[in-house]
């Protein structure tokens, strides 16, 4: 998120059936992702270009790899105005509730 940015944080529990999961849900106010390079995000070493921020497009992958390890999964979803453009990205965490 850039600069005055802002980022929102929900977390939720869903009960359906015999499913119970907790959802994590990030939301900032960024640039959002490209839907041609939503694919790869998550692949190690990845950099979205044109973004002008630094990295070594390791993060996305080693927060996947980090919820695979405690059965989660993390998926990405552009955020849109009421024009349709992007106006922030959500990352959401879904794991299984534990009792």
């Amino acid at each position: 998120t850039p600069e005055n940015g802002v980022i929102d944080v929900r977390l939720t529990r869903k009960r359906a059936g015999t499913d119970d999961t907790v959802v994590i849900e990030i939301m900032d106010s960024g640039p959002g992702v490209e839907e041609a390079a939503m694919d790869h995000v998550f692949d190690r070493f990845y950099r979205v270009v044109d973004t002008g921020s630094e990295g070594s497009g390791l993060g996305l992958s080693i927060a996947a790899r980090i919820a695979g390890l405690h059965g989660a999964l993390i998926d990405l979803e552009n955020r849109r105005d009421q024009t349709g453009a992007i106006a922030g990205l959500t990352a959401r965490i879904t794991f299984a509730a534990s009792v």
